[in-house]
């Protein structure tokens, strides 16, 4: 498992260091350390750093703004403050972005320097990352005995590239020639054990649940280790949507048999396609999962589609995260950062009422408030960034700029683990 911000404080150098918001982040992996004191800062961070800093250069209310704005959309795992020369105490508005976005904030201890928790923090990140090297090299051939689905481990891993050796590969495996194979993952609720002989037993009733289902599929054991279930499965000649939600649909209850322990969160299928765009697949998989759980939250355990994400799908797609970033300050950060300040509920509001079509009556029952307040609400809405919510460019300026957050908001692990 990733190093992460609860085993950093745990470490000698943070000995007398406190957690003052953010809380609910402490489970997040950290990636790398780096000192950051400029004020756009989350420009140049690509996400789960841990950041520190003395706000010596955050010189003005805008200038601390815009750098915590910042790293929190950057995504960084936590924020540690040294006191004194920049900051005497934390901004409360620096508070409650952290518990909103679930960055723990750490104040670091009175006689550690920026030198010694830098060194300890990259010491523990590379010894993590040797074990996690292991991990990754291990293959539990003992249980995984068919070749099939160690070929697509290597796939999905990136262990075989080139299209005409994985197609020769697949060819005298008996993989369906000229075929096309979509992933699937299932999010699980729970850490499965660590690699020994009770995760092989894990994986072994894991292949069951697909061999009593009568699919052309294979488990893949790459995720385990991150509560998840990776299979391949083989697409045929009918609607592969359709196909495809038949068959995880068959597969989840199974799987809810097995492990009734254990539960689904969410469930993501990637499209499908030739053998040598399979990780393509894969990734799509992990995202159709996240948009499942985190931007529509359902429960039971969305079984979703990559190819029904829509708007989504073009934004997973944007590679250049700064574009969204850009988009979502120029759209709705000025309703968030509102929100914040004053508690209110500009976003929730703005989301309710597209959901409901701008039907102002159907808005109004669902948040419970009186027309009048939504009315309100609405006004503030439109005063903030100047956008009309009677002209549809402004309306679908303020759609996506809600998506973008949501998405910025959600899944780490996405983009943190390319293959894992």
């Amino acid at each position: 498992m990733p190093l992460t911000v609860t085993q950093v404080l745990e470490s000698t150098a943070f000995s007398g260091a406190s957690v003052v918001a953010g809380a609910k982040g402490l489970s997040n992996p950290i990636r790398w350390v780096h000192l950051c004191e400029a004020p756009d800062s989350g420009q140049l961070l690509s996400g789960n750093e841990l950041v520190l800093t003395t706000g010596v250069s955050l010189k003005t209310k805008r200038e601390r703004m815009d750098y915590i704005q910042g790293l929190a959309l950057a995504k960084v795992a936590a924020v540690v403050i040294f006191l004194g020369s920049g900051f005497s105490r934390i901004p409360d508005y620096w508070r409650e972005l952290a518990d909103e976005w679930g960055i723990p904030i750490i104040v670091a201890p009175p006689d550690k320097s920026y030198i010694a928790v830098t060194e300890e923090v990259g010491k523990l990140v590379q010894a993590e990352a040797k074990i996690e090297g292991w991990r990754r090299r291990l293959r539990p051939e003992s249980v995984v005995t068919h070749r099939s689905m160690a070929f697509f481990q290597d796939v999905l891993t990136g262990e075989i590239l080139g299209r005409s050796g994985l197609e020769l590969i697949a060819d005298r495996l008996g993989l369906p020639s000229g075929g096309t194979f979509s992933a699937v993952v299932f999010r699980m609720g729970k850490e499965w054990p660590q690699p020994g002989s009770e995760l092989y037993r894990v994986i072994a009733q894991s292949i069951e649940v697909i061999n009593r289902s009568s699919l052309a599929a294979w488990l893949v054991p790459v995720g385990f280790w991150r509560q998840r279930i990776t299979i391949v499965i083989s697409t045929g000649d009918k609607d592969p949507a359709i196909e495809l939600r038949t068959a995880t649909t068959q597969l989840k209850r199974r799987f809810q048999e097995q492990f009734p322990d254990q539960g689904i969160e969410a469930i993501g299928i990637g499209r499908p396609y030739p053998i040598h765009e399979v990780p393509k697949s894969y990734r799509e998989a992990k995202l159709a999962s996240a948009a499942g759980h985190e931007l529509f939250g359902s429960k039971p355990a969305l079984i979703q589609y990559f190819g029904d994400l829509g708007l989504y799908r073009l934004l997973y797609a944007v590679e250049d995260k700064r574009e969204l970033v850009s988009f979502y300050r120029e759209s709705i950060a000025k309703l968030a950062e509102y929100d914040r300040t004053y508690k209110n509920d500009l976003l929730k509001t703005l989301q309710v009422y597209f959901r409901h079509e701008g039907n102002l009556r159907e808005t109004a029952e669902a948040l419970y408030i009186h027309r009048h307040t939504l009315r309100y609400r609405l006004k503030r809405v439109e005063e903030l960034p100047v956008l009309n919510l009677n002209r549809f460019e402004h309306r679908l300026t303020l759609l996506l700029g809600l998506m973008i957050w949501q998405m910025l908001k959600g899944e780490r692990e996405s983009a943190f683990y390319p293959y894992g």
